[in-house]
């Protein structure tokens, strides 16, 4: 640090910003902090468009300048986000005023699944607007940005023309950052085997363009300061096209500072280069410290700039395959945090895969370029082109199913406690000074063993931070997710088994990958030893559709037990045979069943031996959960003769927790029925303003005359129940 000051006094400030953040004294927008997320507001907005995507069913537009009133609140604020389903034409410029209902943006409704809310607000927009009426105000028009969108399309058709819609797809995501009609296959699986990087507009692409041009024009005879001008006016125009992305804002900055550097006759110094340009992020928009994209792309700077260079001078390899087996190493090791931090998991054979991968990015971006360039003029030639695009991609693609078929390829390992990440950097910042000084004063070191020691230590930092959080101290722990409209519930037995009741949702899409999955994994959890399925609508059983179909690469699931033969309907016969075909083991789970284990128990109550109604909701599967003192219904969504079976039946008693029939019904939970039960406790999965208008206003009087705390997903997100048998601790996921 002595010899690069600047960057000392940048990463300080970064630090005190990053303080300042997370104690929500600076970046937050106060004005919006009465929204509710589930709540709509009467609104009117006007502003300037700024930016806009055209979706399938209607088009999205940016504002900024704006003027919001909400509920009769008038509010001046920089950015809206509309949607519109008017076909008319709106241009990059126009100044609009829409009418409609808005609403804030979702907060992770589980631990461990996407906040929409943070990624907004970190670009600056607290506000969405689903507009019934638009007027346009002014239709002037933005030149710049207006004719880079039509840019943006017409590159988007011309991939699309030439490459066909799979390879088309990636070309666009690659060139353009426009990620709509990307295959989710595709996606998913560049996102498993670790090299999802190479899909958006990121410092390789930038530097791609922007030293690639500045080369070229040097070689050409230009001066520093022409080439470097028009290579950062280039790169200017291109980040104006790709959307001005994180990654792409940081690499302008910094190559920025390296012409300017060059110009001067100054050397560049890439560690000073990127404080100084976090530094400036970060003043200009402090939620970026909040950012995967932000600290994604600074993880792997981090590792280049620091981690590299004494990965090198310490092992000083002898050859080019060496050195870049280690840089690959190096680079993980500095991203490994990160991704565990909001992914949970990571790739066990990234850094070869990246190896393998990157070495190509040149050519693919190369001849993309070079095939649109050509396809201006001679689409022939284009086509031509573009063939060694859809080669290397083709052998991308044969590279990573190849190796996410191998064993262990993707890790589970649950979310790491952000204090574990901070001892995590802190460790291997030692490590690099270290190195740095033995190196400078030539010392020589016993490599074998401070690698072992390094290995072990930061090894054993992120193991821990991850388990513990996990360790429940032979607690009993129920979570009732929040998955919309329909079920979801994980159970974590006291010896540590992991159970799932239902897992559906009939008004959110992907709810397996991305609600019930995404919170799994940060929970840590590599496999489900039961999964009990209540019924066969979709919004009990579609997630865990999802689960087994991706078990492979996924959460296994090694036991789905299923409600007795002579009920099933249709939708779980279809189950039933996408779990054996995945490797699942599908067993009945009958009345008078039993799996225990210590003083824990669940006990099947329903259907009856003799139940004689129909297949569906009356049927559903219901069982009791006992451990010591606690007990808790699982009522699926149960009503009808179903209901009035079991209250005949002399099973039920009471119980601590009720999980509340069909969503809090006005069908089901009757009077009888609770007075039967009388639970303390009532927790009731629905989605926010669900059209059925669940849970009833009379089911929820009835529960609240029993004297039950009433706990609603719609709410309060995830509701997380711990006890010893005795005493009962009760988390709502949001605030």
């Amino acid at each position: 640090m002595r010899k690069r000051p600047l960057c000392f006094v940048v990463v300080g400030l970064i630090f005190i910003q990053a303080l300042l953040t997370k104690g929500r004294l600076i970046g937050y927008d106060q004005a919006f902090s009465f929204l509710s997320e589930d709540e709509n507001y009467v609104a009117e907005v006007t502003g300037i468009v700024y930016k806009k995507e055209q979706k399938q069913k209607n088009q999205v537009v940016y504002l900024k300048d704006s003027q919001i009133i909400l509920n009769d609140k008038s509010i001046q604020h920089s950015k809206i986000q509309v949607r519109i389903e008017t076909k008319d034409h709106i241009e990059i410029g126009n100044t609009i005023k829409c009418k409609g209902n808005a609403t804030g943006f979702q907060s992770a409704r589980n631990p461990g699944n996407f906040n929409a809310k943070k990624y907004y607000a970190t670009r600056g927009i607290y506000v969405q607007l689903k507009a019934e009426q638009m007027e346009i105000l002014d239709r002037k028009v933005d030149p710049i940005r207006n004719s880079l969108f039509k840019l943006r399309v017409a590159w988007k058709s011309l991939l699309f023309d030439q490459m066909g819609e799979r390879y088309g797809s990636i070309m666009t995501a690659m060139l353009t950052g426009e990620k709509s009609e990307l295959d989710k296959e595709t996606a998913k699986l560049y996102q498993q085997v670790g090299v999802s990087h190479i899909l958006a507009i990121s410092g390789l692409h930038m530097s791609f363009i922007g030293l690639g041009m500045y080369k070229l024009l040097r070689k050409s005879g230009q001066s520093f300061v022409s080439a470097g001008t028009e290579s950062f006016l280039v790169l200017v125009i291109y980040t104006l096209l790709t959307g001005c992305g994180v990654s792409s804002v940081r690499a302008l900055i910094m190559f920025l500072i390296r012409m300017v550097a060059e110009m001067t006759g100054r050397d560049y110094d890439l560690a000073t280069s990127m404080g100084v340009t976090a530094f400036v992020m970060c003043l200009w928009e402090p939620l970026y410290l909040l950012d995967e994209g932000f600290l994604l792309s600074y993880a792997a700077l981090f590792g280049i700039a620091v981690i590299v260079p004494c990965m090198q001078g310490y092992f000083q390899p002898k050859n080019k395959v060496t050195k870049a087996i280690l840089s690959g190493i190096a680079i993980q090791l500095s991203l490994l945090p990160v991704l565990l931090y909001f992914y949970a998991e990571f790739s066990l054979y990234a850094v070869l895969v990246n190896s393998l991968i990157l070495p190509g990015m040149s050519l693919v971006l190369g001849s993309g370029i070079a095939g649109s360039l050509v396809g201006i003029f001679w689409e022939e030639g284009a086509r031509a082109v573009f063939g060694i695009c859809k080669c290397v991609l083709w052998w991308y693609e044969l590279l990573g199913r190849g190796v996410r078929n191998l064993p262990k390829s993707i890790v589970i390992t649950g979310q790491p406690m952000f204090i574990g990440v901070c001892i995590y950097y802190g460790i291997l910042c030692i490590f690099c000074y270290g190195v740095i000084q033995s190196i400078e004063c030539k010392i020589k070191l016993k490599k074998g063993r401070i690698t072992a020691m390094l290995v072990m230590v930061l090894s054993s930092v992120l193991t821990v931070s991850c388990v513990l959080p996990q360790r429940e101290n032979g607690q009993l722990v129920v979570t009732m997710l929040d998955v919309g409209q329909g079920d979801g519930i994980y159970i974590k037995t006291p010896s540590g088994q992991n159970l799932f009741v239902d897992g559906g949702s009939s008004n959110v899409t992907n709810v397996g990958t991305q609600r019930i999955g995404t919170f799994l994994k940060s929970k840590g959890v590599r496999k489900l030893d039961y999964v009990m399925i209540s019924h066969g609508d979709s919004d009990h059983k579609n997630g865990i559709e999802e689960l087994l179909e991706e078990q492979p690469y996924g959460i296994q699931i090694c036991n789905l037990l299923l409600p007795p033969k002579s009920v099933w309907d249709e939708g779980i016969e279809k189950l039933a045979l996408l779990a054996k075909l995945n490797g699942t083991s599908v067993q009945e789970f009958e009345e008078g069943q039993k799996m225990e284990e210590g003083l824990f128990c669940i006990e099947c109550l329903a259907p009856g031996k003799e139940y004689g109604g129909t297949s569906g909701n009356e049927a559903s599967m219901v069982f009791e959960l006992r451990y010591r003192a606690f007990r808790m219904l699982f009522t699926g969504d149960l009503e009808g003769i179903g209901e009035k079976e079991l209250e005949q039946s002399g099973k039920l008693h009471k119980c601590s927790v009720l999980k509340v029939a069909h969503h809090g019904s006005k069908n089901s939970t009757s009077e009888q029925f609770m007075e039967e039960v009388k639970p303390s406790i009532a927790l009731i999965s629905s989605g926010i303003n669900n059209r059925y208008g669940h849970p009833d206003y009379e089911t929820l009087q009835r529960l609240k005359k029993y004297g039950c705390h009433i706990f609603q997903t719609q709410k309060k997100g995830a509701i997380t129940l711990k006890t010893d048998g005795q005493r009962i601790q009760i988390y709502e996921n949001l605030e």
